[in-house]
């Protein structure tokens, strides 16, 4: 792709290295192959020999990200002096946070905007915004109720523009209260505040595991790009919020799976501190898990192995419960007007509904 940059010479992680996090084993030029859901236009970027049965999709790809890039800026400048005129100072979360470690902010593929505010500033924040247009993605009888106890964002939409998650906690596996130390922590940027640097790391590792195979590549990509970039990376605090978070699996696993992509600190960190850290039954499952590819470890089995080990988590035990019956919030949205209760137990049955 001769129209794309070059790759500076200051990039932080080797290239061939950091096509290797994203695409697996494979050659960084083998784009054609895989479906990189995002970052065909970051390895195109970070090699431009591109196949050239390739390089048209991903010339659409680049293009796509791009314009999608300034939707999502500008959702989140709107939606930032909303807030900000609420007496509102919510922090920046995942894409538009990492998009400054890349080579161009737009080669970070973001889909939403998300905002991170302290839960008690939740109906505040969101009266403002609604006054201001926006409006709930999902409605429903038992919406509101999952919201308020189990759920960790409000999502909302303004006509022509980008989806606007509006956290006030984070996901049920992070132990309570570390959403409000994310918040209390973070560092002014342009534009907003954006969690500290050892947050990032915890957040992004932690995220990865949720998602599908390749998805969580710009996960893993956006912790080798944030280790990388700072040299004076403190590796103590990373471990206190490791601790903090109840995440220190997650980003152990991540750490692992970065491999030639880490810098030097971080590989004796991960050897030397983190994994010493771990409890029992997450020590069981890092070791029996080396060696696999990371389509082949599993979130649930993360997640058990993080409350056999005793880690706290905001919504603990329940998350194995919520596997065999989903709260109805869930359901409601395919119930085809019969009862949730009934839509569920279809389902149970083995049938369709």
């Amino acid at each position: 792709m001769r129209d794309l940059p070059a790759a500076p010479s200051a990039l932080p992680v080797p290239i061939d290295r950091l096509a290797q996090v994203i695409l697996g084993q494979a050659a960084p030029n083998s784009v054609g192959g895989h479906e990189l859901r995002g970052l065909a236009a970051l390895v195109a970027f970070l090699d431009p020999d591109v196949e050239p049965d390739a390089e048209s999709r991903v010339r659409s790809e680049a293009l796509r990200l791009a314009t999608t890039h300034l939707v999502i800026e500008e959702t989140a400048q709107q939606a930032l002096e909303v807030l900000e005129r609420a007496g509102q100072r919510p922090v920046l979360l995942k894409g538009l946070a990492l998009a400054p470690f890349y080579p161009r902010p737009d080669l970070r593929p973001t889909g939403d905007v998300d905002l991170l505010v302290l839960p008690e500033h939740l109906d505040a924040a969101r009266s403002a915004l609604e006054t201001a247009g926006w409006r709930s993605v999902v409605k429903g009888r038992w919406a509101e109720d999952y919201q308020r106890r189990e759920g960790y964002c409000w999502q909302a939409v303004r006509e022509n523009q980008a989806v606007l998650e509006l956290h006030y906690r984070l996901w049920g596996s992070v132990a309570r209260g570390y959403g409000a130390a994310v918040v209390e922590s973070a560092v002014s940027i342009d534009g907003g505040r954006r969690p500290c640097l050892e947050d990032l790391v915890v957040i992004a590792a932690s995220h990865a595991w949720r998602q599908e195979v390749p998805r969580r590549g710009s996960d893993f990509v956006d912790v080798a790009l944030v280790l990388a970039r700072e040299p004076a990376f403190d590796y103590s605090r990373l471990l206190h919020r490791t601790d903090l978070s109840g995440q220190a699996l997650p980003v152990a696993l991540c750490l692992r799976a970065l491999g030639g992509a880490l810098p030097q600190a971080a590989k004796k960190f991960l050897e030397h501190e983190l994994v010493p850290r771990l409890r029992g039954r997450e020590r069981r499952f890092y070791r029996r898990t080396s060696g696999l590819d990371v389509d082949q470890i599993r979130w649930s089995k993360i997640r058990l192995s993080m409350l056999l080990a005793g880690r706290p988590a905001r919504i603990g035990w329940k998350a194995v419960w919520r596997r065999v019956w989903p709260h109805p919030h869930f359901i409601e949205q395919s119930a085809a007007g019969r009862p949730w209760w009934l839509h569920r137990l279809l389902r149970l049955l083995g049938r369709s509904g």
